[in-house]
């Protein structure tokens, strides 16, 4: 296997080894899934992994997109109905209104 460790780990090549960045303390995620998620499973995968990528700021709307964020608000799942979205480096990055 190879590590790539520049590549989020939604662009890993399969059966690709992601090595972390050592970061100062891991980001802090509810522990308890948002209502945004399917179920507290889903949450358990998404959280393991983004803890392997996310840097300061990450909150686990940055990797909402557009279309999810409006059919979580039509749905009232969506905590954080004002983020906007950016996109960096060819990827939409999605940011909570302060």
């Amino acid at each position: 296997m190879t590590a790539h460790p520049q590549l989020p780990s939604w662009l890993l090549p399969a059966g690709s080894v992601r090595r972390p960045f050592k970061a100062e303390r891991p980001v802090p995620m509810p522990r308890k899934a948002p209502a945004c998620f399917d179920s507290q499973e889903v949450y358990g995968k998404y959280k393991v992994l983004a803890q392997l990528t996310a840097t300061k700021g990450y909150t686990y709307c940055t990797d909402c997109t557009p279309a999810h964020r409006d059919a979580m608000k039509a749905a009232g799942r969506c905590a954080y109905p004002g983020t906007t979205f950016a996109r960096n480096n060819g990827v939409i990055v999605g940011r909570r209104a302060k």
